[in-house]
């Protein structure tokens, strides 16, 4: 686990300049453009992001504002 303040050594794996991020790997041994290879940890439950899903949120009537604008999308 990393901690703010920690000094680590990265691969810049990917630029995306549109959005403007990078994607960084800790795994120096891994190549640019190439999906990294998820291993299963020691007690062979999976590794990865989360595994939680997010709460849905409970659906809200349409505002007036999204009213408006499906009423202007129908006339098109």
């Amino acid at each position: 686990m990393v901690k703010a303040g920690d000094v680590v050594k990265v691969k810049v794996m990917s630029v995306d300049a549109e959005r403007r991020r990078i994607g960084l790997s800790m795994r120096l041994g891994d190549e640019p453009g190439r999906e990294p290879v998820r291993r299963p940890s020691s007690d062979g439950k999976p590794r990865g992001k989360g595994g939680r899903a997010k709460p849905r949120q409970p659906e809200r009537p349409p505002t007036a504002m999204a009213e408006a604008f499906a009423r202007l999308k129908d006339r098109s």
